[in-house]
């Protein structure tokens, strides 16, 4: 196995009761995306994460039925992508448990509207979806934000009505940030 495949199995795990397929490390690219891999790379990392008996099911699952007998293993995986992952999130869906969101507390001297801008991402990252679109996810998110401000900042933004449930992204980011000045 290639030290490519090395660093990825030290990188992404599977949560054992099945709640996540990969995580991210601080700084790294998601999934496999910008890496050029084989079909033989991915049933090696698949099979050592997964065990070979549901590797197999997956690639089954995903309708790659010709990827299991080894002819295929030199090819690119480029062209097997978007049916392995959609195959992957579906045998391994995202729960979310909203007290793991919750982010790190805001730094003393740290940009409000980068600490902003990190958590964005960080939920992102977490859920693959956008914490504004749904929402549910909004209301969350913005509560998990406002959990890690300073209890003076918290305070400030409990006066603003609407804030958690009706107010804009931008009107969220905009009083969160007058507030933490």
């Amino acid at each position: 196995m290639c030290r490519d495949m090395e660093v990825m199995l030290q990188n992404y795990k599977v949560n054992r009761k099945g709640k996540k397929i990969a995580e991210k490390r601080e700084g790294e690219i998601k999934y496999t995306v910008g890496r050029l891999m084989a079909v033989g790379d991915l049933k090696a990392l698949l099979a050592r994460v997964l065990g070979i008996t549901k590797m197999e099911s997956v690639l089954r699952s995903a309708g790659l039925d010709q990827l299991l007998d080894g002819a295929n293993d030199g090819t690119t995986f480029d062209v097997y992508r978007v049916a392995t992952w959609a195959t992957l999130k579906r045998e391994f869906p995202i729960h979310m448990d909203h007290k793991n969101m919750r982010g790190t507390p805001i730094g003393d001297t740290e940009n409000p509207a980068s600490f902003l801008h990190a958590q964005v991402d960080r939920w992102r990252m977490e859920t693959e979806e956008d914490p504004e679109t749904h929402p549910v996810f909004s209301v969350m998110f913005r509560n998990s934000v406002i959990e890690t401000l300073p209890s003076s900042t918290r305070a400030k933004l409990e006066d603003v009505v609407g804030l958690i449930t009706s107010k804009p992204r931008r009107e969220f980011s905009e009083h969160l940030v007058q507030c933490s000045g």
